[in-house]
């Protein structure tokens, strides 16, 4: 709760001079408590709740911002190895990683990431019936990720 008192809402509440802002969650349960609910009611803010299991198509971080820092990092990493003869250490990483954010989370990249999600301006028709499709399994050897013994019922099904 108090993130949302000392970021979200301290950072847009004068940009949005009265007007009702929203703010988008995953559908985690633990960001929506009560207390939360009534600070947003009361402070002009909507919650908007992105449903479960979509925020690989939604989510506009994971979309547009986080696959431009990935290339920007790359770059940053590699000039600065070029220029210095070695590799990145506890004492340069963060020179390198605050030059690579600044070129990926500009703001017509945050703009874009809202376009590429069809949040703003809002298109329906962006996020394909393919990309909501339930995920479809694709190991059936509970032991690779499950070394604990499951009941016998559970075998069952696996075997299935």
């Amino acid at each position: 709760m108090q993130w949302m008192v000392d970021n979200f809402d301290a950072q847009t509440k004068q940009k949005a001079a009265g007007q009702q802002r929203a703010l988008f969650l995953d559908s985690h349960s633990s960001h929506y408590t009560l207390e939360l609910l009534d600070y947003a009611q009361s402070n002009g803010i909507s919650i908007l709740g992105y449903p479960p299991h979509c925020t690989h198509a939604l989510q506009g971080l994971d979309v547009v911002c986080f696959a431009r820092m990935k290339e920007a990092w790359t770059d940053a990493v590699n000039d600065f190895e070029e220029a210095n003869g070695h590799g990145i250490n506890k004492d340069n990483f963060v020179g390198v990683f605050g030059k690579a954010y600044t070129i990926a989370f500009t703001s017509d990249t945050v703009k874009a990431a809202f376009s590429a999600t069809g949040i703003h301006p809002y298109n329906p028709d962006i996020i394909t019936d393919r990309q909501m499709k339930p995920s479809e399994v694709t190991s059936t050897r509970v032991e690779t990720f499950m070394p604990l013994q499951q009941r016998s019922p559970i075998k069952v099904l696996i075997a299935a």
